[in-house]
């Protein structure tokens, strides 16, 4: 298994081209809010950890098995749940309910629209689309996809 590094939180500011400065600043801002509660290392990791994930949602399952494979810390699922904790917090993603377009489409909950929300690790999870281009994240064709 290759442990080297996708990134690093050093070369993720100098994207080469234009169209990513939002997400390189939403990266940024993301980092700025993770950065009281984890050090570079593990922010490296969380992100190599997103980027991983090679799309835009996820299931928990989906998450812990690429997760093991990104870094053996997360063996020890608390380690696991606790970096789902900090990026959910920090806005990285999201939980989504998932219901049909007759009851009104998905629900997202983001922490950032109800700092009483916790993480519910029953639901399906969301990276921030603001978030895709610097992770390398493809996205959608259409809305629904």
């Amino acid at each position: 298994m290759n442990m080297e590094p996708i990134w690093t939180v050093s070369n993720v500011i100098h994207l080469p081209t234009h169209q990513k400065k939002y997400s390189s600043y939403l990266w940024r801002e993301i980092k700025s809010e993770l950065v009281g509660h984890v050090d570079d290392e593990r922010l490296d990791i969380y992100f190599n950890f997103l980027s991983s994930i090679g799309k835009r949602g996820f299931t928990y399952e989906l998450a812990l098995s690429k997760a093991k494979n990104v870094n053996p810390i997360f063996e020890d699922e608390a380690t696991f749940k606790g970096m789902l904790e900090n990026l959910f917090d920090a806005g990285a993603i999201a939980n989504i309910y998932r219901r049909g377009r007759s009851e009104g489409g998905d629900i997202y909950y983001w922490s950032y629209n109800d700092e009483d929300f916790r993480i519910n690790y029953s639901f399906n999870f969301e990276i921030h689309p603001g978030l895709w281009d610097v992770l390398k994240i493809p996205k959608p064709k259409n809305r629904f996809n």
